[in-house]
C-alpha cells in the first residue's frame, strides 16, 4: 500500500505523476502509468528494466519525492555508476519537491540541509541520515542508513568492461544489504551491458520485475546459405502493416521496400523482400512499439544504425542480456550435441561413434592450473573428429581437489572415453604433473600415454588460431555440457586483447584441437572419384589378389 503520510492526504504514485505531466504540459503515455504502478508496491527486491531513452530517471525523480511526501523519515541511497550520475537524480528530486502542488513545505529549511548530494526533508527525526544521499557505486557508504537503496544504471562499460571489474561491483552492491535497516529494499533500475548482467541475475534469482522493451514483439532471421529466401515468417497478428518494422543487415527498410502478407491473421504472417540478402545477414521483424509518438520511425532508424552490433541494438532497446562489443569467440557458432560416444566392436575392430558418426581420432589436453596465481580451474578438454574433418568438442571440465584427486577424474574420463592418450601442458606448475598422472594411471591398470607440451607462442594467439577458423566454418561441435557451460561463457567474454583473463577452458579446448590432424573429407557427392583421378587415400581403393588354393 502506500506509505502513510505525515499531516498530508496519501495519494498514489500513478496520480502523483500525472499530476507532475500536468503541470508541465507533458502527454504521459501508458507505460509511464505502467512503472509507477510497479514503484508504488514495496518489495525487498525488484528489477525495473525500459529500454534506453524510456524516462527511467525521470521517474525516480519523482518516485523519491513522492515516497518522501508520504514519509518524511523515509532514508533513500541513490547509486549510480558515478557520484555525478547520481547526483543528476538528486538534483532532479529536489526540483520536483520545489515546483510540485503537492509537495508544498516539504524542503527542509534548516540550514546546510538542503545540498546537491545530501538533503533532508521537513519533518525529519533522524540528524545524522539524510533523506536522499547520492553516491557512486563503489564509493565506501559503510556507516549510512537507509531504507530504500536504488541502484540506477551502476551497469555501465566502465564498471563491467573485465571479469574482475564485473566481480568487484557485485561485491559493492552485496555490502549495501548491512546498509539497510530491517524491512528495507533494493531497487535495481537500468539496461544490460553484457551476458552476465546484474538484472538478469536478480531477475533469475526470484526478484520482482517489469521489463519493457522497446518493441512487445521481435523476430530474428539468419539468411541459410542451404536454403536463401526472400520471404521472412512472424507469428503474431498484425493490426496493420504500418506497426511493423523490417531491418535487414543493421538498416531499418522503408515499408515501400517489402511486402506483408498475413496482416490481421491470428497465425501470424510473413515478409517478402525483392532482393535476397546475403549469407549470414540478420533479418529482424518488430512490432508494438510501446511509445510511437516519441521514437518515430525516423528517430528508430537513426538509433538502429547508429548501433555498433547487433547485440548493443538488443541489450539496449529490446533489453536482452548481450554483449555490447562484437564478440570474438561466439559460442553460439557451436553447433550442439547431446549424444554420447557409443563403443561398438565388430570383428575384433573396435570403433567409436557419436549420434551415428564414426570419429577417427581424438585429443585430450590437460591445463594444470596449481600454482598459477591467475588461474583457477584445471581445465580438461576432450576434442573428437570425423572422417570428413568435423571437430566435436566433448569435454571441457574443471577437475578439482588435490593433484592425486585430479588424476583420478582424468582417469574416470580416459576409461569412459577410452582415450589413448593425455596431453599435459608443461608451462609453468605443470612440470611434474606428467609425471604423477603416469604414475596414477599405472596404478590404476589403465592403458593410456601421456605426453609432455611446453608452449611456445602467446596464449591468445593460441586460442585464436585453434577456434577462429572451425568456428567461421562451422565445423567445430559441441556436447550440450560444453555449449551451456563454463567454456561458452569464457567464448563470450574473450578479448584478445586482454593478457590476464578466465581462459583456462579456452586454452585447453585450444591445444585439443591443436592436436587434432586435419583431415580431408568425403566428395560431398559421395563419388570416389573426380573427373579422371581416383581418391588418393591410403585404404579407400581397391585391390586385386591371386591366390592358390
Amino acid at each position: 500500500m502506500p506509505p502513510k503520510g505525515k499531516g498530508r492526504q496519501p495519494v498514489s504514485f500513478p496520480a502523483f505523476f500525472l499530476k507532475w505531466g500536468e503541470r508541465v504540459g507533458w502527454q504521459v503515455p501508458d507505460f509511464h502509468l505502467q512503472v509507477c504502478d510497479f514503484l508504488e508496491w514495496q518489495r525487498e527486491r525488484k528489477v525495473l528494466k525500459v529500454f534506453r531513452g524510456g524516462s527511467k530517471s525521470t521517474l525516480l525523480g519523482r518516485y523519491i519525492p513522492w515516497r518522501l511526501r508520504g514519509d518524511s523519515d523515509y532514508r533513500f541511497l541513490n547509486m549510480s555508476a558515478t557520484a555525478p550520475d547520481a547526483t543528476k537524480i538528486s538534483v532532479d528530486a529536489q526540483f520536483v519537491i520545489d515546483q510540485h502542488p503537492w509537495c508544498k513545505n516539504l524542503r527542509s529549511t534548516r540550514r546546510g540541509q538542503w545540498k546537491e548530494r545530501r538533503w533532508f526533508v521537513e519533518g525529519s527525526t533522524d540528524a545524522r541520515n539524510p533523506n536522499v544521499a547520492a553516491f557512486g557505486v563503489l564509493s565506501n557508504v559503510t556507516s549510512s542508513r537507509a531504507d530504500e537503496a536504488i541502484f540506477d544504471d551502476v551497469e555501465v562499460p566502465n564498471t563491467i568492461a573485465t571479469p574482475p571489474l564485473r566481480a568487484k561491483l557485485r561485491t559493492k552492491m552485496s555490502e549495501l544489504t548491512h546498509i539497510l535497516v530491517p524491512g528495507g529494499s533494493k531497487l535495481y533500475v537500468g539496461t544490460d551491458h553484457c551476458v552476465d548482467s546484474i538484472y538478469k541475475e536478480q531477475i533469475e534469482d526470484g526478484a520482482d520485475h517489469l521489463v519493457i522493451p522497446l518493441f512487445a514483439k521481435m523476430v530474428l532471421h539468419t539468411q541459410d546459405q542451404k536454403q536463401p529466401t526472400t520471404d521472412f515468417m512472424f507469428d503474431w497478428r498484425l493490426q496493420q502493416e504500418a506497426d511493423l518494422y523490417v531491418v535487414v543487415g543493421g538498416k531499418l527498410l522503408d515499408p515501400k521496400q517489402y511486402q506483408v502478407h498475413g496482416v490481421r491473421d491470428y497465425r501470424g504472417g510473413f515478409v517478402r523482400l525483392p532482393f535476397r540478402p546475403m549469407e549470414g545477414t540478420v533479418i529482424e521483424l518488430y512490432s508494438g512499439n510501446t511509445w510511437p509518438e516519441y521514437f518515430t520511425r525516423a528517430a528508430i532508424r537513426f538509433k538502429r544504425n547508429e548501433c555498433k552490433t547487433i547485440n548493443e541494438w538488443l541489450s539496449q532497446y529490446q533489453l536482452l542480456a548481450r554483449s555490447l562489443k562484437d564478440v570474438r569467440l561466439n559460442p553460439e557458432r557451436l553447433i550442439e550435441y547431446p549424444g554420447e560416444p557409443e563403443i561398438r566392436q565388430v570383428n575384433g575392430q573396435v570403433t567409436l561413434w557419436i549420434n551415428g558418426v564414426q570419429m577417427i581420432t581424438v585429443a585430450a589436453h590437460w591445463d594444470c592450473s596449481l600454482g598459477k596465481v591467475h588461474s583457477d580451474a584445471n581445465a580438461f578438454s576432450v576434442v573428437f573428429s570425423d572422417m570428413n574433418g568435423y571437430l566435436y568438442w566433448h569435454v571441457a571440465e574443471d577437475v578439482r581437489g588435490e593433484i592425486d584427486s585430479q588424476c583420478l577424474e582424468i582417469i574416470k574420463i580416459v576409461r569412459r572415453l577410452k582415450l589413448p592418450a593425455v596431453t599435459v601442458e608443461t608451462n609453468g606448475p605443470g612440470g611434474h604433473v606428467p609425471t604423477i598422472l603416469r604414475g596414477a594411471l599405472q596404478r590404476a591398470g589403465v592403458r593410456c600415454a601421456v605426453k609432455e607440451s611446453w608452449k611456445h607462442t602467446q596464449k591468445n594467439t593460441r586460442i585464436l588460431n585453434a577456434f577462429e577458423t572451425p568456428l567461421s566454418g562451422l565445423y567445430l561441435y559441441a556436447h550440450s555440457s560444453v555449449k551451456h557451460g563454463p567454456a561458452a561463457k569464457q567464448m563470450r567474454e574473450w578479448d584478445p586483447m586482454l593478457l590476464e583473463q578466465p581462459d583456462d577452458y579456452l586454452d585447453s579446448g585450444a591445444g585439443a584441437i591443436a592436436d587434432t590432424p586435419v583431415r580431408i573429407g568425403l566428395d560431398p557427392d559421395g563419388a570416389r572419384t573426380v573427373g579422371e583421378f581416383t581418391d588418393w587415400r591410403q585404404g579407400t581403393g581397391t585391390a586385386d589378389l591371386a591366390m592358390d588354393i
